[in-house]
């Protein structure tokens, strides 16, 4: 299991159980003086309280940062505590159309963010210390009463590379055994693999089984860009160098 897997399981256990308490990062509740203690004003601690009671007296507390907060730093991956806005600076900015699992979604007022939720799946529902009479939830995007209840969106760089990563595809095809001369069309079961793993690449040839001029302009043209060639040991490259 990658980092990325293990934040959101450790995000997914905390829903419906655990309770919202401002500057939370985990402590277990065992009294209310506790609560009126770390709580802003008397009013925000009785409904804190009343979750409390609802949860069994023995709930952990988050607030919205908190949340992430307290399992980055148990394992490295940012080296202070930090708000809200302190996340939101440790992201790339994108769309609500870019969003995926792992994604950092956000609140922001006057251009600072004071909440902020997790991408916790692909149907894009979201992990978020919501407030006092809620606790930790689990929503969809839009499932909020508000309107663009999120404002903002952002990959945290810590974890750009899982959330972007793309798992391999097994190829249905064998990989060539023969040599061809550049620019020589050929077909079959050859024509099909080069094909298929230059579409992996971007390509978008049709699968046709017949390696002629598209194919071998895409070749020369991944040979160009890059997508085949040093530094890159995919198997075209293998297939390009050793082959062709």
């Amino acid at each position: 299991m990658n980092k990325l897997d293990q934040f959101l399981a450790w995000l997914l256990a905390w829903v419906n159980r655990a309770i919202y308490v401002w500057g939370g990062q985990g402590e277990i509740i065992t009294s209310t003086a506790q609560i009126y203690r770390m709580e802003t004003s008397n009013v925000n601690a009785l409904r804190a309280i009343a979750l409390w009671i609802k949860r069994g007296r023995n709930a952990v507390c988050f607030d919205c940062s908190g949340i992430l907060v307290m399992w980055l730093l148990s394992v490295g991956l940012i080296k202070y505590d930090t708000t809200a806005n302190g996340l939101l600076s440790m992201c790339e900015r994108i769309t609500k159309a870019q969003l995926k699992r792992g994604d950092w979604v956000f609140r922001v007022r006057d251009g600072k963010a004071y909440h902020i939720g997790v991408v916790v799946d692909a149907e894009l529902n979201v992990v978020e210390a919501m407030g006092r009479d809620d606790g930790v939830v689990k929503r969809g995007i839009d499932q909020h009463s508000i309107t663009d209840y999120w404002t903002d969106f952002g990959r945290p760089l810590i974890f750009k590379e899982e959330i972007e990563y793309v798992a391999p595809v097994d190829c249905p095809y064998t990989e060539p055994t023969v040599t061809a001369k550049n620019g020589v069309t050929f077909r079959g079961n050859d024509a099909f693999w080069y094909q298929w793993h230059l579409n992996r690449a971007g390509y978008g040839l049709e699968l046709d089984g017949v390696a002629g001029p598209k194919t071998w302009i895409a070749i020369n043209d991944a040979q160009e860009k890059g997508d085949i060639g040093a530094g890159n040991a995919g198997p075209l490259t293998r297939a390009i160098v050793r082959k062709f």
